[in-house]
C-alpha cells in the first residue's frame, strides 16, 4: 500500500540529492578548465537535472513543494570541493570526488529503499534510475584516474 508521507519524503531526498550533485558538478566543472572533461560533466549534469524534475514534478502533483537547494549547502559543497583541490585540481582529482560522491549516493539510496518501502513504485523506480546512472557514469569518469 502506497504511504502518500513516504513517497513524498524519497522525492524529497532524490530532488535534494540531485541538487547537491549539480551544484558539486558545476563548481568542478568551472575548476577543470578542460574542454573534453567539461562536456562530460554537462552530460553528467543533465543526467541529474533529469532525476530532479522528475522528483520536483512529482512533489509537486502529490500536493508537497519542491525546495532549493540552501546557500548553506552550496557553500558546504562549494568549499568541500575548493579545499579537496587546494593543490590538485585535475581530471583525475576531480573524477575522484566525482566518484566518491556517486558510492555516498548509492549508499544512500540503497538506505533510502529499505527506509521507504512503502513509497509508490514510480517514486522507488526514480530511486533505482538514479542508482543506475551513476554505476554508468562512474565508468565515464574511472577513466580519467590514474
Amino acid at each position: 500500500m502506497m504511504d502518500k508521507k513516504e513517497t513524498l519524503q524519497l522525492y524529497a531526498r532524490l530532488s535534494d540529492g540531485a541538487k547537491i550533485a549539480i551544484h558539486s558538478l558545476e563548481v568542478m566543472r568551472y575548476k577543470s578548465g578542460d574542454t573534453e572533461f567539461s562536456k562530460e560533466l554537462v552530460g553528467t549534469i543533465s543526467e541529474y537535472r533529469h532525476i530532479e524534475k522528475e522528483a520536483d514534478r512529482k512533489i509537486a502533483e502529490l500536493g508537497g513543494t519542491p525546495k532549493p537547494l540552501s546557500a548553506f549547502l552550496k557553500l558546504n559543497s562549494k568549499v568541500g570541493i575548493e579545499y579537496k583541490t587546494l593543490v590538485n585540481a585535475s581530471k583525475a582529482k576531480l573524477s575522484e570526488i566525482i566518484i566518491d560522491g556517486f558510492d555516498t549516493g548509492e549508499r544512500n539510496l540503497s538506505s533510502y529503499e529499505k527506509k521507504y518501502i512503502n513509497a509508490e513504485d514510480d517514486a522507488k523506480a526514480l530511486c533505482r534510475e538514479l542508482l543506475d546512472m551513476q554505476r554508468e557514469e562512474t565508468r565515464v569518469y574511472a577513466k580519467y584516474l590514474n
